[in-house]
């Protein structure tokens, strides 16, 4: 397991397209979805982990993941 801190003035796409503005998320690269985490306790932020861990957990579509740059911007190589 992988812990990323992406600022938010680095990658506003990142932050606000794929992640659709959560403050912290888990993501599945190979699914490509992502599920939005509670901030509000380390309770609920560890309850929250351990269901996704589990199976469990409420899961969403990321958008296209892609760093330095908007998604109108890519081009295929």
């Amino acid at each position: 397991m992988s812990f990323v801190y992406i600022k938010v003035q680095d990658e506003p796409y990142i932050h606000q397209e794929v992640f659709a503005s959560s403050k912290a998320v888990l993501f599945k690269p190979k699914r490509n979805k992502f599920m939005s985490l509670p901030i509000t306790s380390a309770d609920a932020l560890k309850s929250a982990i351990s269901d996704a861990l589990g199976g469990g957990g409420s899961w969403n579509i990321a958008g296209e993941l892609m760093f330095g740059h908007g998604i109108e911007i890519h081009t295929e190589l």
